[in-house]
Order: structure tokens, then sequence, then C-alpha cells
């Protein structure tokens, strides 16, 4: 006991003798090991570093460390991975002396560590990759002493964290960066930048001409006319300005100073170096529209217009994760489990289901219900985002976009029901009775961020509505039901309003029908088969042959037109009203479907132009009873973001008769050119009679490269619709000059 109390004594005694020493954490710079300070390691990079480390011990004794041992941890989503560490061992501090001593350690990052490279990426930011300006690498440490003070040997440890700046060049990071499917180096994103940009100021400078070209063929006042070119401009010059700075923020992972648009801006691209493969592209395209959709909450169709003209976009992906975030981070974490040796599975993988859909008030609501981002908020946030192609100073702006709206859903995809559509209706006219957009397929819960909507010109049965747009895929596609009736149906509310009555556009097919079977109608033809001038051949008709004419044709297509016509506006109205939601829709249309449709953009021209500047995509017009009047076409142009395409048929001499007996026009669109800077008009010689329009659509869009279509489903129409109508059409040269001659 006395031994035990005498050692018990010392120790005291030698504890109360002993003072810690004074330690000082100073710089950590790079060392050189092997002659190098950085060096390739399978799958990734060791860098090789170094604490300056001052030492003041005051004691008579040395202090002897057997070994130091230091983990070094990356802190990264609410995770800390080991990352490096370093060991040094019999390491002597002298009695009563200062000692400047260095501590070697190294950090060590391979990607299959890291598979969804969240460290590298963090890495390449802070290390100036992609243009940005160097920032300090923060990372914690635990050191565990090993230390010896006489004949006592203790292990304390010791927690902390410190910051170093960077001490790599984006060039060191680079091939890691293409490891992990990061193909884009900081030059190709600067290239990218570069091409977007004058890219970006060519499409502004055409629109700003459509505008010109409004104005000047104008019959608004001119004050008016004025107002509304510059209104447009203004709009245009905004939306061009955020989507620029989206474009910075990607290619340079910086909101510093960046170039801007403005009048002087070059739009030569010739010589800038050749931008990367389109291939590679989608990824950085994906992250712009992604910060696009989250901070605007809507989807400019000029945006879509733009960026699909530029590269490929993977628009599934972004609305799968937009809609299912937290689904989508699951998935994703799932995959970087199994998929660590995979660094090119990236994508679409981002599937979910069930979140938030549902119904109100019988119309379709796609939404997610509070907190829409609240999972990527979290430690998810830069995962899921890294599989989108997003890293960087973008992760919190996205996060921040995402998290600040429950509604950016309902924002995009919209909601049409009963009650507002009917609301819409009922102020322009309580004549159409029947109105519906009726869907293609199935569509609940799997939107799209684009739409489509479609519109026939008449209805040989009910089935017509829809059948003719069977050719289509991709974005959600609709058809307009617009034949008169007194009550509204919306997909969704009674399925026994289906049965509404359908008899104007049934009445015209009639009508057509027997206009093709007339003694007038089948000389017409043989005139054009034997390569007669069409306005010459009408002007030549007896009045009789014009009576037969009209009283087969006249009320009929009159009727038929004068809806079209109110239906429209009532379309229009839709449209200005967002009833499909802030997203880019595309708009098609045959024959007085066609008319329905210009119609539409006729009203919308009409508003103001920040109402309506970012609403349609593309307009695809087929067959259009309009005049090729360039003021009213040069409307039209100024509104759509993307293509106006129309095609029109020289031998559609049905068409020809019913503007002549209507309208006592031979300018008519669906016969020939429109003469307005930025139509694109395809001759459609397929099509050598109006009846063949119904037919012939699917591969008239097919040849006029219109997104979206299904070729065994145009082969199919044609065989089926097409081919049994060309026997009302076909007349052999031999048979024209017969019944020519017989008269």
């Amino acid at each position: 006991m006395i031994t035990v109390l005498l050692l018990v004594s010392i120790l005291l005694a030698l504890a109360l003798w002993i003072r810690p020493p004074n330690i000082t954490i100073g710089n950590v710079d790079t060392v050189s090991t092997g002659g190098s300070t950085i060096q390739l390691i399978e799958n990734g990079i060791s860098i090789h570093l170094g604490i300056n480390i001052t030492v003041n011990n005051p004691n008579y004794f040395a202090v002897n460390f057997k070994q130091i041992k230091a983990e070094i941890f990356y802190p990264i989503n609410g995770e800390k991975p080991q990352i490096g560490e370093g060991i040094s061992k019999d390491v002597v501090f002298h009695a009563n002396q200062q000692t400047n001593w260095t501590f070697p350690f190294s950090i060590n990052y391979q990607t299959t560590s890291d598979p969804q490279g969240v460290i590298l990426k963090d890495l390449a930011a802070k290390c100036g990759v992609g243009g940005g300006s160097k920032s300090n690498i923060n990372v914690d440490y635990k050191i565990t002493l090993g230390l010896r003070i006489l004949i006592i040997t203790i292990s304390p440890v010791v927690a902390n964290s410190l910051s170093f700046m960077c001490p790599l060049s984006p060039s060191d990071l680079e091939p890691l960066l293409k490891a992990i499917g990061e193909h884009l180096t900081p030059q190709d994103k600067a290239t990218v930048f570069d091409h977007l940009r004058c890219r970006l100021a060519s499409y502004r400078n055409t629109l700003g001409f459509y505008a010109l070209t409004e104005y000047s063929l104008s019959s608004l006042p001119i004050k008016e006319a004025a107002a509304r070119r510059d209104q447009f401009n203004e709009e245009i010059e905004v939306w061009a300005d955020a989507l620029l700075e989206k474009a910075w923020i990607m290619c340079h992972d910086s909101k510093g100073d960046r170039p801007t648009l403005d009048e002087y801006t070059d739009t030569r691209t010739a010589a800038l170096p050749r931008p990367p493969p389109s291939q590679d592209l989608t990824q950085i395209l994906n992250s712009i529209l992604f910060l696009h959709l989250t901070t605007s909450k809507q989807y400019s169709a000029r945006t879509r217009a733009f960026l699909s003209e530029f590269g490929g976009l993977d628009e599934e992906t972004i609305v799968s994760t937009l809609k299912n975030p937290q689904s989508a981070i699951d998935e994703a974490q799932e995959k970087a489990k199994v998929a660590t040796s995979d660094h090119a599975k990236r994508g679409k993988v981002l599937r979910a289901v069930g979140m938030g859909l549902g119904a109100v008030a019988g119309g379709v609501l796609v939404g997610v219900t509070g907190g829409l981002a609240a999972p990527l908020v979290g430690a998810g946030v830069t995962t899921i985002l890294g599989w989108l192609g997003v890293g960087g100073t973008a992760v919190g702006l996205l996060a921040s976009g995402l998290a600040g709206s429950s509604v950016v859903c309902g924002a995009l995809f919209g909601v049409y029901g009963a009650r507002s559509t009917a609301n819409m209706v009922e102020r322009h006219t309580r004549e159409i009775r029947d109105l519906a957009l009726v869907p293609i397929r199935d569509i609940r819960g799997d939107e799209t961020l684009g739409v489509r909507l479609c519109v026939s010109g008449w209805l040989s049965r009910r089935e017509d509505v829809t059948a003719p747009w069977t050719v289509f895929g991709g974005d959600n596609t609709y058809a307009l039901q617009w034949v008169s009736g007194t009550k509204i149906w919306i997909e969704g509310i009674a399925n026994d309003q289906m049965a509404q009555e359908v008899e104007a556009l049934a009445e015209l097919s009639n009508a057509l029908v027997a206009l093709l079977k007339s003694h007038a109608m089948k000389y017409v033809q043989a005139q054009i088969i034997k390569r007669t001038i069409l306005a010459s051949l009408m002007s030549s008709l007896a009045p009789m042959a014009w009576l037969k004419i009209g009283q087969i044709i006249d009320n009929p297509w009159m009727n038929a037109k004068a809806l079209a016509v109110k239906a429209g506006a009532v379309l229009g109205d839709l449209l200005a009203n967002h009833v499909f939601g802030s997203r880019p829709i595309t708009l098609t249309g045959y024959s007085l479907g066609a008319l329905v449709v210009f119609e539409a953009l006729k009203y919308l021209a009409s508003l103001p132009p920040a109402e309506t500047a970012h609403l349609v995509q593309d307009v695809y017009l087929f067959g259009t009873p309009v005049p090729a009047e360039a003021a009213t076409w040069s409307s039209i142009r100024r509104l759509v973001s993307g293509r106006l395409v129309n095609g029109y048929s020289t031998n559609d001499y049905v068409l020809a008769v019913l503007s002549r007996v209507s309208d006592a026009r031979w300018e008519v669109a669906g016969l020939q050119a429109v003469d307005v800077m930025g139509v694109e008009n395809v001759l459609c010689e397929s099509v050598n009679g109006h009846t063949m329009w119904r037919g012939m659509i699917g591969k008239c869009l097919r040849d006029c490269r219109a997104p979206g279509i299904i070729s065994d489903e145009v082969d199919l129409q044609v065989r089926e619709v097409a081919l049994p109508a060309a026997q009302d059409n076909t007349m052999s040269p031999e048979e024209a000059d017969h019944f020519v001659d017989s008269i």
C-alpha cells in the first residue's frame, strides 16, 4: 500500500511539474514525394501536402512521439468520407526548445469511392475548373498521438478542421472529370458559352426583325404599333439576358461579371473554336434548362426553341426529378451503391411514381403538395443534381429555386377543368357546345415539358377528332373537339357527355364527298390534269356550274367556317390563360382545323406581348383557308417562337373552289407560298385534293421534319386512309381528255 501511494505521489508531482508544449498550426503547402507533389493513381489522384507546425517545448526534458497518425475527412452533404491520411514516427521535440516541423499527409482521391463525382466536382469548383477563381478547400482531421514523456505513454486524440487554398490546376482534374462522364473541359464550356451567346444574339436579332416587319405592315395607329413592337423587344431582351445568365453560371460556375447582350454583340461563330459534339452538350444544356425551370417556375417556348436547336435536351429526366424529387434522390443514391465502378450510368434513372398527383374539379391538376423540393434542401441535393450534371455554384441556386415553392409542377403542367374552361368559352359564345380537349393517349401521371394541340378539319366519323394525330409521340398530345353543341366536355367529367352532336363537321364531310362527285368538279379536276392554270379555269366556268357547286357546298362550308372562327377565339383565350400550364405548346391543324389555329394565333397576337411572347413554340398549318396576306402572317410570325410552317398544295382544286365561292379570293395560304420572312412554305405534292389532307397529314408532317413523328403510324395512316381517299381524286390523263372532250 505504501508503495502504491508513493508511485501515485510521484506521478502527480510529474503531472504538476510538466507544462504542455505550445503548438502553432501554420500553412498547408505541397511537398515533394518521389520528385512530385501530385501523382496520378489508379482511378484518382494523390496530392502530397504538409502542415507547418511550430512546437515550443518549455519542459526540461524531451517529448517523444512514437507515432503521429492523421486521418483526413472531406465534409460534404452532411457526410464526412475519408479522403486522406498521414503518419510520422519517432518525432522528438527537444527540451526547452522551439521546433519547426512539417507533418506530411496526402489527399488520395479515387473515383471508385465517389461514383457520383460529388467530391470531385466540389474540388473542381474550388480549384478554378470552369474559369472561376480558386477558393479554400476545407477538411476535417483527427490526429492520434502516441506520446511518451519520460516513462509514461499516452495516446490522446485531437480533432479539428483546417482550410487551405487549392493546390491543383484545372488540368490536373480534367482527366478525372472526363472519367466520370464530365466530358466538357473548362475550355469546352467556355466555347459552349461563346457559341450560345453569339447564337442567342442572332436569335434575338431575328425576333426583332419579325417585330419590325409586323410594325411596318400594321394597320394599327403608328403609336400603338410602335408600342407593341417596343414591348415585344423589351420582353425578348429580358428573356435573353436571363437565359444568358443561366448559361454563364453553368459554363463558368460563377455569378460574377459576365458578358452581356447588346445591339453590337457579334453573332459570327466562324472564328470560334468548334463546339463539342452534340451528345456532349446535353448535360450542360440540361443544367441550363433545370436552372431556368426552378428559378422562373415556367418553361418559355423561346427557351425550348432556342436550346433545342443548339443541342439535345433530356426533358424526361428533368420532369421526373421535378415531380418526384425524393424518389429521384432515393433512386440516384441506390444507383450510387451498385454502380461504383461504372461512371457512365446517369440520365434516365430518375423514375418514380405517385407523389402528389391528383384531380381537382374534374380537370387534371399535376402538382406536388406542400414542400415540393424539401428533400432537395438536405443531404441529397448534390447527389441528385450530380446526376443531372449540376455542381458548384449552381447547386445552391437550384436548391433555393426548388425549395422556395411548392407549385413548380402546378405552374408548369397547369390545370384545365370544367369550370375554368366553361367560363372562358362563355365569354365568347354559347354556340360552341361540344368543345373538348381530348388526349390522344392516356397521359395521366406521365406529363411532359411540352404539349401539342392538334385540330382536325372535318369529321367522317367521331373518331376523326383524334385519329389523324396518332402519328405523334413524345410531347403530350391533345386534339381540339370544336363542333356544335350546348355544353362543354372536358376529359374526366362525365363519359356520357361524349355523345354530344357533331353535325357541323360531319355535314361538311358529306358535302365534300358530294362535291368531288359533281360534274362541275370533275371538269375542274380534268382541266387541272391537263395543266390548265387554276385561276383562268375558275373564271371560265359557266354560271350554272358555280350555282351547282354553291348548292352543294355553300351552307356546310360557310357554317363550319364560321364555327372555326369562333372556336379559334375560344382557343386563343384558353391559351392566353395557360390552360396547359406554363409550358411550350405546338399547334397543328389541317383545313378548317388550321383555320381554328390561325384564328387563335390572331387573337394572341392582339394581346400585350409580355403576356404571349413565351406561349407558342411551333405551328404547322396545312391546307389553310385563309388569305396569304403579309400583315396578318407577320403578326403570327412574331408570336411563334420556333417554326411557322405553311403546308400547301397547288393541286387542291377543292380549296380553290371553296375559297372562290365563299371569299372571292385566289391568294389562299393553302394553295400557295406565303411571302413573309420566317414562314416555312412546304409544297405537299402528294396532296392532289382537299380531302387528301386527312390521310396525308402524317406524311406531310414527316416530310417537313416535325418532331415526335412515329413513322409506322404514318405508313399505316397512308395505307388505311389516304389510298382509299385517293380513288375519289384520281383521274388519268386519258380520262381527263375524254371527260373534257365529252363536254
